[in-house]
């Protein structure tokens, strides 16, 4: 399952989302469809500093994965993107696959397709 929205859409996304969902299981617990990814929206969306070009929220039985382009004040950021996204999902494991640029200088921060468990 995958909730996909761009720059444009990203204030209306968290409430927008259709209720197809291939299944409404995450981890142990169940979920409405697309409740877990606008709660992960909603969450990502509130932190300051942080500005989506275009964001993926991937669902899976034991993790989220996000994906796409954000811009950050300082490359510090993406670790409380992952921490946010963590938080919201009620789960622990975030597949983080953002590609992230500072604001300011446009320089790219260093970061990789990864898998963080946050506890």
């Amino acid at each position: 399952m995958t909730t996909r929205v761009v720059n444009r859409d990203l204030p209306q996304a968290a409430e927008k989302v259709s209720n197809h969902s291939q299944d409404d299981v995450c981890g142990c617990c169940h979920y409405e469809p697309h409740e877990v990814e606008r709660a992960v929206l909603r969450e990502l969306l509130s932190i300051p500093d942080v500005k989506f070009s275009s964001l993926e929220v991937h669902r899976t039985p034991n993790s989220i994965c996000l994906s796409g382009v954000v811009r950050v004040t300082d490359c510090s950021k993406v670790s409380e993107i992952e921490k946010a996204a963590s938080r919201a999902a009620g789960i622990l494991n975030v597949v983080n696959c953002l590609m992230a640029r500072t604001l300011e200088d446009n320089k790219q921060c260093e970061t990789q397709c990864h898998i963080n468990a946050h506890h």
